[in-house]
């Protein structure tokens, strides 16, 4: 937790120092590593401030089944500099199409804060602070509460190559 408020810290304290030149970036590829869950999205600009990231999620296990995610994330972005602070909700559904036991679909939504640091116009990594929900399938153990539903902070580290 203290590294995490250690480097929350410094990516603003720099925001005075930042340079106020403003990047162009179209289309990407991003990963966001929370604990062991690990998501890939394709964040698409579609203004100078506003990001659309639909995501991709799937482990296969022979013999047991697969689980899969698909999700998106709206981004705000309240300047396009180098440092580059946003808001963003979003919304994504989890599920288990099993050979073993009964399949199931979770629903889940969040917000969060951050803020992505441009090492150049085409590569990034930021911080994000998240509150999120779900709301679980009668079938689903995923989160521990199988028909209800669930609400809990987090932070996420991501990492953003654009090619466009």
């Amino acid at each position: 937790m203290k590294t995490v408020l250690v480097l929350f810290c410094l990516l603003f304290s720099n925001i005075v120092f930042s340079q106020d030149q403003v990047i162009q970036r179209k289309i990407g590829l991003a990963t966001s590593l929370q604990k062991e869950q690990l998501d890939i999205s394709i964040p698409v600009r579609t203004s100078e401030y506003f990001v659309i990231a639909p995501s991709i999620k799937v482990i296969y296990v022979e013999d047991a089944g697969t689980e899969f995610g698909f999700g998106a994330a709206v981004k705000y972005y309240f300047r396009n500099t180098k440092i580059a602070p946003y808001m963003t909700t979003r919304a994504s559904l989890f599920g288990l199409e099993s050979k073993l036991d009964d399949s199931w679909l979770d629903f889940g939504f969040g917000i969060g804060a951050g803020a992505d640091y441009f090492f150049d116009p085409n590569f990034s990594i930021g911080i994000e602070a998240q509150v999120n929900g779900t709301v679980s399938d009668k079938q689903s153990y995923r989160f521990g509460n199988p028909g209800g539903t669930n609400v809990n902070t987090a932070t996420a580290i991501t990492a953003s190559i654009y090619f466009f």
